[in-house]
């Protein structure tokens, strides 16, 4: 999953990075940049980051790999993770599901999560007429939030670890045709 920008949270980047010099600064976003137009985490190998970061000189390399080691830990799937980009991406994607199902149904639910709690479309400020809508969006979200928590069981056991995003789009797609996440863990497992 590509994505052309992300959210950059600069108190929180500030508070965590106050530390880094000039050249560790620029590693930093040259990783998150690479991080999040591949939608994967970042190979373990230092020379491919270097690559990544234009990093030519000694000096620069040491940033590369000073920030790589701190930010960037090496996980159980032999890939570089930052935990903050990962909840960003599911984030996104969870947003990018949402706004999908949104317009397969026409716009019905954003237009009924922008009505205000007990309106129905039509419905005239004044009248007399109550009523209580539950809205798509409410369960499309709760349902989404239900496939990403259930995925990361199932990511947690898949053996590859490449290929996120997609594997993602697969598992809600699965889950929205019927599938049972029991049913789709324990054939990751097998």
């Amino acid at each position: 999953m590509s994505k052309q920008w992300y959210p950059r949270y600069v108190g929180d980047y500030m508070r965590d990075t106050g530390h880094l010099t000039l050249a560790e600064h620029g590693a930093y976003g040259r990783l998150l940049d690479y991080y999040y137009a591949s939608g994967n985490p970042l190979p373990p190998d230092l020379p491919a980051l270097y690559r990544v970061c234009c990093a030519m000189m000694p000096e620069e390399q040491n940033a590369v790999e000073k920030v790589a080691n701190e930010f960037f830990a090496v996980n159980g799937d032999g890939l570089r993770h930052n935990s903050r980009a990962d909840r960003e991406l599911l984030r996104m994607q969870d947003q990018h599901e949402r706004l999908s199902e949104a317009g397969r149904n026409g716009g019905l639910a954003s237009a009924q999560a922008r009505l205000k709690p007990g309106r129905k479309p039509g419905h005239k400020p004044g009248s007399s007429i109550s009523t209580t809508t539950t809205t798509t969006t409410d369960t499309v979200r709760s349902t989404a939030k239900q496939i990403l928590s259930d995925f990361a069981d199932a990511w947690k056991a898949y053996p590859s670890k490449t290929g996120k995003a997609r594997a993602i789009k697969a598992y809600a797609a699965a889950r929205k045709a019927g599938a049972d996440p029991l049913d789709i863990l324990n054939g990751v497992e097998r």
